[in-house]
């Protein structure tokens, strides 16, 4: 009885030990030892115990809450890639100087105009110049805002693309841990959990929930499955790999994610990549339509 107890704490310090050492870890989960009663021994018609022993070691995590956490997470990524995008833009409007902004030019020009015509009759080239110089001035500015937004409409598109290497980087990583954890947990036969492996799991579907908001569902033998808005992204040992696809929005040409084996849309409503699109399409996609509508009413009057 000793024997066992002594090893029990042993083993039981040896946890905590781990848990001290891996305090500062990013995505470790802290473990516990699970204690039971040691087999009983009979003695003639006495039933003695054996003291204690450990039936296995599992992470102390409650998985509602880190659900929660991870949809926080995807929510949180959306706000900060729109938040980025005003940002940009506000930068873009703010470095126009005074003296050069859209709103002073657009000034500058209908005062010019208006100075032609109290001498409609006259023939005064140094008006006439600087009226044209005007129109001028207005149009490059108007250009120039256009081609400075478009820039950041771009990288916003290009991001979309590496957003998609990382989808498939994190999905093979969880379906190579599954396949890891069920091999060393014996598919929920053992009282223990693969702690390590599941920790770094866990790390990617963090990871991965702010890219994209992700559905997941572990199961008894200890595999996590994945979904996105109902398609699943991975399924066991199994994943399916994200492509990127060039449509026409808004007339213009944005890439957007779909599933490789079947041409459905990545459809999301969180995460970083649902912000992109909010940002990219809706922001500054909305920014340069209405830029555009701007200039043609301009030069329409």
């Amino acid at each position: 009885m000793a024997g066992n107890t002594l090893q029990a704490m042993q083993i039981g310090l040896q946890v905590v030990g781990n848990n001290i050492a891996n305090a500062n870890t990013p995505g470790y989960i802290r473990e516990k030892a699970i204690f039971t009663p040691a087999p009983v021994q009979e003695l003639g018609s006495l039933t003695l115990g054996l003291g204690v022993e450990i039936a296995g070691i599992v992470q102390n995590i409650d998985k509602f809450t880190e659900n929660r956490l991870r949809d926080a997470a995807g929510d949180r990524a959306s706000a900060e890639a729109q938040e980025n995008a005003f940002r940009d833009l506000e930068v873009i409007l703010d470095s126009l100087s005074e003296e050069v902004s859209i709103g002073s030019r657009i000034t500058g020009f209908f005062n010019a105009i208006h100075d032609l015509t109290l001498t409609p009759d006259q023939d005064n080239a140094a008006i006439r110049d600087l009226a044209i110089k005007s129109g001028e001035l207005l149009t490059q500015s108007i250009n120039s805002l256009q081609r400075r937004v478009s820039v950041q409409f771009e990288d916003l598109d290009t991001r979309v693309t590496q957003v998609s290497d990382e989808i498939n980087t994190l999905a093979e990583e969880i379906r190579v841990l599954n396949l890891r954890i069920v091999t060393v947990e014996g598919g929920g036969a053992s009282g223990s959990d693969a702690g390590a492996l599941r920790s770094q799991r866990s790390t990617a579907l963090k990871q991965l929930s702010e890219l994209a908001d992700i559905t997941t569902i572990e199961t008894e033998a200890g595999v996590t499955n994945v979904t996105i808005n109902g398609e699943i992204l991975v399924f066991e040992a199994t994943r399916r790999e994200v492509e990127v696809r060039n449509n026409i929005v808004n007339d213009q040409q944005v890439a957007q994610l779909q599933f490789a084996d079947n041409g459905s849309d990545l459809i999301v409503g969180g995460g970083e990549l649902h912000g992109i699109y909010e940002a990219r399409d809706t922001i500054l996609g909305g920014f340069l339509g209405g830029l555009d509508d701007f200039a043609r009413a301009l030069t329409f009057e």
